[in-house]
């Protein structure tokens, strides 16, 4: 169990844990183990606990190293959002050769005053300079009337990464 105020993976421990995800041995194996004999569930969510109270900080599987910088890709999702041009935009690590090369940002723009992508793209550069370090910044920008979605009602990343490098 974490101290007051750690950052950590929320782990659900209990009776009432499943014993696993249906016909899916290899992702149970993953996810599921016991601790001090009762079934436990390893969300890959962060968390921390302060006060008795649980704070969620956003999946954990989300973080990536590039360039030797460690980064949570929510943290620049959220940043993207709040850009006044932004309506929604999702941010995509882009790997070459097994290794992640750069950062690609897919965005649903909010009727911005430009005239050309480039000149909404600087704009956004321009105002995520203000909150995230260089390192941080998407290196590519593409904008769509929609974001495609899953039947989860989540982004669908494996097919915005499908056409991202198609």
């Amino acid at each position: 169990m974490a101290k007051d105020g750690e950052k950590g993976e929320i782990v659900i421990v209990g009776p009432s844990v499943s014993k696993g995800y249906l016909g899916n041995a290899e992702k149970t194996r993953a996810a599921f183990t016991l601790i001090n004999g009762e079934r436990a569930y390893h969300t890959k969510d962060a968390g921390t606990l302060k006060n008795g109270l649980l704070f969620y900080h956003g999946r954990m599987d989300n973080q990536i190293k590039l360039h030797g910088y460690r980064m949570e890709i929510e943290e620049i999702e959220h940043h993207l959002s709040l850009c006044k041009w932004v309506k929604s935009a999702v941010v995509l690590p882009i790997k070459r050769d097994g290794r992640y090369d750069h950062l690609l940002s897919v965005i649903v723009p909010d009727e911005p005053p430009f005239e050309k992508d480039y000149q909404l793209t600087s704009a956004i550069k321009k105002e995520l300079s203000r909150v995230l370090p260089a390192y941080m910044i998407p290196r590519k920008f593409i904008y769509q009337s929609r974001l495609p979605m899953t039947s989860n009602g989540k982004v669908d990343k494996k097919k915005l990464l499908s056409e991202a490098h198609s």
